[in-house]
């Protein structure tokens, strides 16, 4: 066998080993878990495409942060933020949700988030964050309703 089967024999083990690992995780996950991942899709998507909208369908009405910031505030932030910077990169390294057992109609996510904003291809400024949420489900919808940002 010479260098190049062996390199792509390994390369396709790789990817079958983390297509498995992949559809592993997914089966382990709840029907809500998956909904809370799909909202926090939506606010990534949100971000790095400037769709305000679409980030503020996934807050719910009394959503507010750790210093007491409104949906109104996260509102202007964006516009803000997408004002300044023509591309906005969201790259989440870790996010792991849990579903309260008492209250199965809240969830709780932490996740280690990096955020850049660039004018070009390269980044001009990124910041590491981590980010705590609380989720609650109103008619079927997961809803964030509360969110701690460190960095």
């Amino acid at each position: 066998m010479n260098r190049k089967s062996t390199f792509f024999s390994q390369l396709i083990k790789a990817l079958l080993a983390l297509t498995i690992s992949i559809l592993l995780s997914a089966c382990s996950s709840s029907p809500d878990e998956e909904l809370i991942a799909e909202a926090i899709n939506s606010i990534q998507e949100g971000l790095e495409t400037k769709n305000s909208k679409l980030v503020l369908n996934t807050l719910s009405d009394d959503f507010v942060t750790n210093k007491n910031q409104d949906k109104t505030w996260a509102k202007r932030i964006m516009a803000l933020y997408f004002f300044r910077h023509k591309n906005i990169t969201i790259l989440i390294t870790k996010s792991d949700t849990e579903i309260n057992k008492q209250h199965p109609n809240e969830a709780d996510t932490e996740a280690t988030v990096l955020v850049t904003g660039q004018a070009g291809w390269i980044p001009e400024s990124g910041k590491i964050y981590q980010v705590k949420g609380r989720w609650k489900k109103v008619d079927d919808q997961w809803l964030l309703s509360y969110m701690e940002i460190k960095d």
